[in-house]
């Protein structure tokens, strides 16, 4: 019994993964260098095992479908508790600059994270308080021996989904499983049609032929699930491809062809003064407006834009840096909607939202008084002509700011930026960390 509820708990995980959307991480071999480039646990044991138990275990607890791209692994445990490993590993990811896609989900014993980094996609599973029972089945089914009872099991999984593998393996393992499915159904249907005979020697023949019929009408629509799920799945799969493909994380060194640099001023930004950073010299606005407007296209009806700001000088009246939605034409603030942190004078710093269809002055969406300390993430979001913007201390937990239903006006790029609303005023420094997207 404790077996079954062990399993039943690892179902839950691929059924949790499989609802996610799967970005990417990982190396084409699980080499020495790739393994040290996925953060780990401190105080971990390492767990060896030859490739065919790994991929076996990375099946069973997270789907074949996160072995179809570029991976590696690590499998490891621990004397220290589970929430001692989950408590180190989101500071550690964090600080690293892993961003968090979906928290630990789950069971007490078995919880499963999701994090993101460029083109990279990190899945964490801790495995708590192993029982003599769970040790003996892991060892049975793939060799994992080492951990003592009441110690932590821990697989990290890296996949990079701008490296697909063929899918060859993965497709003959889930004919596989189907076909073990099926066998197992077929035992439990002719089990339990030969019970309800015994039991009910005066079931009549029509009720046999519907039984049939109802359990023909379950297994088609039982296929028909799979193969939506897997439809939308590989979808899910697919975009979120395209949105790392044009996320930013501002490493390179060189600006990317995607930009539009509006009213550009190359002595008022660079990559090189803080590497990892697109820095920003926030100035009083010119005649023909705000210098170094940086915008890049997206148009994908339903999507999410995150970034992270730092900036400690930013302390005159109207000096602000921000996120916004504008027309692909962008020359002004016309037909924008806009969510950033701002400095005022009687209020102190401020997360707004705002709205300009074709308008001489903005329209506010919200507003809320905060304390910075020099580093605010924001997440604006449209879902059709529907806009929502969030605020965030640490990238995780996220404050809603305002909303704009029905906007009329069809924004297709992204733009971020820093300066001041007005013709006069000192200059600040705005540091954006990386401009993220994905499926809101």
């Amino acid at each position: 019994m404790k077996e079954k509820k062990f399993w039943f708990a690892i179902l839950m995980l691929v059924v949790f993964t499989l609802a996610c959307s799967i970005g990417s991480p990982s190396m084409k071999s699980p080499s020495s260098e790739s393994r040290d480039a996925i953060p780990l646990y401190s105080n971990l044991k390492e767990i060896k095992l030859d490739e065919e138990d790994k991929r076996s275990f990375v099946t069973d607890s997270l789907g074949y479908e996160y072995l179809l791209s570029a991976s590696t692994t690590d499998i490891s445990w621990s004397e220290d508790t589970g929430s001692d490993v989950r408590e180190q590993l989101d500071t550690k990811l964090s600080d690293e600059k892993w961003r968090l896609k979906n928290d630990w989900m789950g069971s007490d014993q078995f919880l499963i994270s999701e994090w993101r980094k460029g083109n990279l996609e990190l899945l964490v599973v801790v495995l708590d308080n192993l029982t003599s029972e769970d040790i003996s089945t892991l060892n049975k089914k793939y060799g994992i021996s080492n951990p003592t009872p009441g110690s932590t099991l821990i697989l990290s999984h890296a996949i990079d989904i701008s490296q697909p593998l063929p899918n060859t393996t993965a497709t003959a393992q889930v004919e596989s499983q189907s076909a073990t499915a099926t066998a197992e159904f077929a035992n439990f249907s002719a089990s339990a049609t030969a019970q309800v005979e015994s039991q009910s020697a005066t079931a009549t023949a029509e009720f046999a032929n519907f039984s049939a019929s109802a359990t023909s009408e379950i297994i088609e629509n039982s296929i028909q699930a799979t193969q939506s799920a897997k439809a939308t799945h590989e979808a899910s799969i697919t975009l979120q491809a395209q949105f790392e493909v044009l996320s930013e994380d501002f490493n390179s060194g060189q600006l990317s062809d995607k930009w539009i640099i509006y009213r550009s001023d190359p002595t008022r930004w660079d990559l090189s003064s803080t590497p990892g950073f697109l820095h920003i010299v926030g100035s009083p606005e010119r005649e023909a407006g705000i210098l170094n407007i940086f915008g890049t296209r997206v148009t994908y009806s339903d999507v999410e834009a995150i970034t992270h700001i730092e900036s400690r000088n930013m302390l005159d009246h109207g000096q602000s840096a921000w996120v916004a939605f504008t027309p692909d034409d962008y020359s002004n603030v016309n037909y924008t909607v806009e969510l950033g942190v701002s400095f005022d004078d009687r209020d102190g710093y401020q997360i707004y939202m705002w709205e300009c269809d074709n308008c001489y002055s903005t329209k506010s969406l919200g507003k809320e008084n905060i304390t910075y300390e020099g580093s605010i993430y924001l997440k604006l979001a449209r879902v059709g002509k529907n806009y929502i913007g969030y605020y965030s201390y640490d990238g995780l937990s996220w404050i809603f700011v305002g909303e704009r239903k029905d906007f009329s006006v069809h924004t297709d790029q992204i733009t971020i930026g820093a300066g001041t609303g007005k013709n006069y005023g000192e200059e600040f420094d705005a540091y954006f960390d990386y401009l993220h997207f994905g499926a809101p």
